[in-house]
């Protein structure tokens, strides 16, 4: 029952923002000091990209993140960048992902960084990704900021990776991916992500980021809309070039066009 309620609550909440507006109201910062910041070193076509998403992707032989405790799962499953697209699912009860499941790529945008390996805009993809469940919350934010996230930091580092990309899922999936990128910046490796909730970025003080005013599980747009999904990329790897003061966040112009939405007048 309490999964099921968990997913109606999830659809409501990407379906009327102003419901998500007085959640995020309600939801209680995170203490953090200061901003890690690592300068970036190399031009994008000269560095590695791992790609770290909070959206509850995992491989279908990997054990599903646990939907049972009301503090969520700060535990993360380790995907390697050769695994099809066929082995991926999402378990994740606190966004609609939906739209997800027909393309990962909104949340998750592997095909993307391979087009952009293959065409030389960047120089290769990281052998492993990593992925986490972003509802984190209570005792589970300490495991996280205290083990996990310095763990997948530390196998980025060992692999040599030069830059990371983080991607949200749902709400409080926005402060997961700040918290998480503060501890890939410690380990000094330059982050971007990409922010649907502004005022959950800024609270924990992400590095870097680019925000787009768009709905739960859609921070790279609509499903099979490859443009839209490549301008956001193009958008966020030339911030992570243009910061220089850490906390920035800059605001992307892309509005939102699903017709139902407007019709609703949602964004």
């Amino acid at each position: 029952m309490g999964r099921f309620k968990n997913k109606v609550l999830a659809k409501l909440l990407t379906r009327f923002p102003v419901l998500l507006d007085r959640f995020i109201e309600k939801t209680a910062s995170v203490e953090v000091s200061g901003i890690p910041w690592t300068p970036v070193k190399k031009p994008l076509e000269d560095s590695v990209v791992a790609l770290i998403t909070t959206a509850g992707v995992h491989l279908k032989s990997q054990n599903p993140f646990d939907m049972l405790d009301k503090a969520g799962d700060p535990s993360y499953r380790e995907i390697p960048s050769a695994t099809p697209l066929s082995e991926y699912m999402i378990t994740h009860d606190y966004y609609d992902h939906t739209d997800a499941d027909s393309d990962l790529n909104i949340v998750f945008p592997i095909e993307r960084l391979r087009e952009m390996d293959e065409s030389g805009e960047i120089k290769g993809l990281a052998k492993n990704n990593y992925s986490f469940m972003g509802h984190i919350d209570g005792r589970h934010i300490a495991t996280l900021m205290e083990k996990t996230a310095p763990e997948v930091a530390d196998l980025l580092k060992r692999e040599g990776i030069d830059v990371a990309l983080l991607t949200p899922g749902g709400g409080l999936c926005n402060r997961s991916v700040g918290l998480i990128q503060r501890e890939i910046e410690k380990a000094g490796i330059p982050t971007i992500s990409v922010s649907i909730v502004r005022k959950f970025t800024e609270d924990v003080k992400a590095p870097r980021a680019v925000f787009v005013k768009w709905p739960m599980g859609h921070p790279l747009g609509e499903p099979g809309v490859v443009e839209t999904q490549r301008a956001v990329l193009s958008a966020a790897f030339r911030a992570l070039r243009e910061i220089k003061a850490p906390g920035t966040i800059i605001d992307l112009p892309f509005r939102w066009k699903r017709r139902e939405d407007l019709k609703k007048e949602a964004f």
